[in-house]
């Protein structure tokens, strides 16, 4: 994947209370295949800070299907100082369940990665939530960092703006003592690309 700069932000993860830490949003595009991958993160994963990261992923011509969790979050994880990747079950989250891993960055570093993937819109979000410590990184505070992405822009894609109004559906809007959220807004969701206006799209 090559890194674009300065890209034209396609989704919105607003956190107030990670504003410290630093944000940063990055665009990147498979060099062949057209995939693109919308990356949003605060702070540093071998920081000290909370960090959380979130990728998401819209596979183009390369495309030739998702890996596994544990071998995903390896590939990602590699050269980092991070330990064993251990399988965490699920959690739920506004966009269905999310598969879960748990991994330690050092030795007083717990992080919660989390991947769902969804074949038929060729879409995967990817990410995870590190914080400093011994205790394990809740998982209420993650699903509602979650809760608040949301599409700005679908392009020609209308699947994807259906994809996000159906998930805004299931918003529970919560986060009441997170470092990570306040209680997140109401908003509607994206408006829907031209094509979408002219003939609604069925979801598969």
């Amino acid at each position: 994947m090559a890194v674009r700069g300065k890209p034209f932000p396609a989704f919105s993860l607003p956190l107030p209370g990670l504003a410290e830490s630093g944000h940063d949003y990055a665009l990147r595009r498979h060099a062949s295949g057209g995939g693109r991958q919308d990356i949003l993160s605060w702070g540093a994963l071998e920081g000290a800070a909370p960090h959380l990261m979130v990728e998401i992923y819209r596979p183009g011509a390369e495309f030739t299907g998702f890996d596994a969790i544990e071998r995903e979050f390896g590939r990602l994880l590699e050269g980092s100082d991070a330990g064993s990747i251990r399988p965490a079950g699920e959690m739920e989250t506004k966009f269905g369940a999310m598969s879960l891993v748990e991994f330690s960055v050092g030795p007083e570093r717990q992080c919660l990665g989390f991947v769902r993937a969804y074949e038929n819109q060729t879409l995967q979000i990817l990410g995870w939530h590190c914080v400093s410590g011994s205790a394990p990184v809740e998982r209420d505070l993650t699903a509602c960092a979650l809760d608040r992405l949301v599409l700005l822009a679908a392009g020609s894609e209308p699947n994807l703006w259906e994809l996000f109004a159906r998930a805004e559906l299931r918003r529970n809007f919560c986060g009441q003592r997170s470092h990570l959220t306040t209680p997140t807004p109401k908003l509607g969701p994206a408006a829907p690309p031209p094509e979408a206006k002219r003939g609604r799209v069925a979801s598969r």
